[in-house]
C-alpha cells in the first residue's frame, strides 16, 4: 500500500478515537511512587495542622492579660493555660488551650517563678493556625496527575505509606532487519526507544530483531500483543523490496489504520490498530525513529496512562544564528531539525544553529541543543528569527 500521509494533528484524533486510558489501579509504597499517575483523588484525613501550634521557642500566653507594659505573668506548665500565665513553649509544639499568642523567648525575662514581658502582641502572634496547611477533605493530588517529588513529600506528611496509581504500560518494542540476525549489523534504535518509553512511564520489553519476513514479524507482532498495551516495530516500515513490517502487521487484520504522516524526517511511521491494541511502525533510522517517537508512539503511551498527550517539553527558546534553506520535497510537511548552541544573544537567549545531517546520523543528538518545528510551507530559517526550543524526557539533557 502506497503512503497516504496524515497531518500530524490527525495523528492525535487517530489516537483518542481508537485508544483507551489503562483502568488497571496499583498500590505502590511512596518510596517507588515518583513519576506514577494518580488513580485515585488523594484527600486530607485531618486538618493540617490539627491543632494551633507554636512557631518559635517561647511563652504562650493570652493577650488580654497585658495591660501595661512590662507585664508579669506567672509561669505555669501544662496544656491549658490560667488568666495571668504563661506557659513554655517549644517550636512546633501545641500551644496551651486558653492561649492565643506566643511571646519569644528572646523578647521576655525570666524573674523568679514569673516572665517579665515588654510588649502586648496581636492575638494570634507566632502562632500556626489549625487548617492553615490543609483542611481535611481537600484534595492535594487529583487523580490523572504525575507524580512529582514535592507531591510525593506532602502524602508522605499526610500519614499515607502507599498511594492507588495507574498500571504502567507495556510497550514491546520489535526491531526488524536481516542484517541484524544474520549480517552482524548492530541495532541500537532500540535502546534509544526503550530508554524514552521507560522515562515516560512505560514498561518496555524490548526484543531481539527479526528477519524481514512478513509471516515471522507477523508472528512477533501477534505473540507481543498478548502481553503488551502497545507494539512499536522498528524497521522496515517503507515501501522497499525489503519493508515487510507493513504487510506483516495488515495480514492480521487491523480494525484501523494510517499510513504516513506529514512529518520529516519520520514520515513512513505508521500506526494501526489490532485486536483493539495500537501498533506503531517505526522508522529504523534513528532521527526518523526520534520523530515517530516523538509525535505518535509517545502520545499512545501518555493515553494510555490517562494524560495530555503531547510529550514535548519547551526548553526555552533561541535566536537562528545564520539563514538556513529548509525547503525541498517535503516543504508542505511539518518538519524537525535538531540544533547546536553556537553563542549567545540579547538577554541570555542561545543563538542556534541547525545541525546539517542525515537520518541515519547518530551524532547530532549528542550535539543537540534542542530541536525546533518548522511548519508546513516555510522553506527559510533567517538569522535573528526566534524559534521555540523543545527537548523530551530521557533523551535531552533537559
Amino acid at each position: 500500500m502506497l503512503f497516504k500521509y496524515v497531518d500530524v494533528g490527525y495523528v492525535r484524533s487517530f489516537i483518542t478515537d481508537n485508544v483507551a486510558p489503562i483502568g488497571d489501579v496499583e498500590k505502590v509504597g511512596l518510596d517507588k511512587a515518583y513519576g506514577r499517575v494518580v488513580a485515585v483523588d488523594v484527600r486530607v484525613n485531618e486538618d493540617v495542622p490539627p491543632r494551633e501550634l507554636s512557631h518559635v521557642d517561647g511563652f504562650a500566653v493570652r493577650v488580654e492579660d497585658i495591660g501595661r507594659v512590662p507585664a508579669r505573668l506567672r509561669l505555669s506548665k501544662g496544656s491549658s493555660l490560667g488568666a495571668g500565665e504563661a506557659v513554655p513553649v517549644r517550636t512546633g509544639w501545641p500551644v496551651p488551650s486558653g492561649s492565643n499568642a506566643v511571646i519569644p523567648v528572646e523578647s521576655v525575662r525570666i524573674d523568679g517563678g514569673f516572665v517579665k514581658v515588654f510588649y502586648k502582641p496581636p492575638r494570634m502572634y507566632e502562632v500556626i493556625p489549625k487548617g492553615i496547611d490543609f483542611r481535611r477533605g481537600e484534595v492535594v493530588v487529583s487523580r490523572g496527575a504525575e507524580l512529582m517529588a514535592q507531591d510525593v513529600m506532602v502524602i508522605a506528611s499526610l500519614g499515607y505509606e502507599a498511594v492507588d496509581v495507574v498500571r504502567r504500560p507495556v510497550v514491546t518494542v520489535i526491531p526488524t532487519g536481516t542484517e541484524y540476525v544474520e549480517g552482524g549489523g548492530r541495532e541500537f534504535t532500540s535502546y534509544l526507544v526503550c530508554s524514552v518509553l521507560r522515562a515516560y512511564g512505560a514498561l518496555c520489553r524490548r526484543e531481539q530483531p527479526v528477519p524481514d519476513d512478513v509471516g515471522l514479524i507477523a508472528r512477533a507482532v501477534d505473540e507481543a500483543l498478548r502481553a503488551s498495551d502497545a507494539v512499536a516495530t522498528l524497521g522496515g516500515a517503507s515501501i522497499g523490496n525489503t519493508d515487510f513490517t507493513w504487510r506483516a502487521v495488515t495480514s492480521l487484520r487491523p480494525a484501523k489504520y494510517f499510513r504516513g504522516v506529514k512529518m520529516q524526517p519520520g514520515k513512513v511511521t505508521s500506526a494501526a490498530i489490532v485486536k483493539g491494541k495500537p501498533v506503531v511502525l517505526l522508522p529504523g533510522l534513528p532521527e526518523s525513529a526520534f520523530a515517530g517517537l516523538t509525535y505518535v508512539l509517545l502520545p499512545v503511551v501518555r493515553r494510555l496512562l490517562g494524560l495530555p498527550m503531547d510529550p514535548k517539553i519547551r526548553l526555552g527558546y533561541g535566536v537562528i544564528g545564520r539563514d538556513s534553506y529548509v525547503g525541498g520535497k517535503y516543504l508542505p510537511f511539518m518538519r524537525t531539525r535538531f540544533v547546536k548552541g553556537v553563542g549567545e544573544g540579547d538577554e541570555g537567549m542561545p543563538v542556534v544553529e541547525v545541525i546539517e545531517s542525515v537520518s541515519y546520523m547518530v551524532s547530532p543528538m549528542l550535539r543537540s541543543l534542542g530541536f525546533i518545528e518548522i511548519p508546513p510551507h516555510a522553506g527559510l530559517l533567517r538569522r535573528g528569527e526566534v524559534v521555540a526550543l523543545y527537548g523530551i524526557r530521557g533523551f535531552l539533557r533537559v
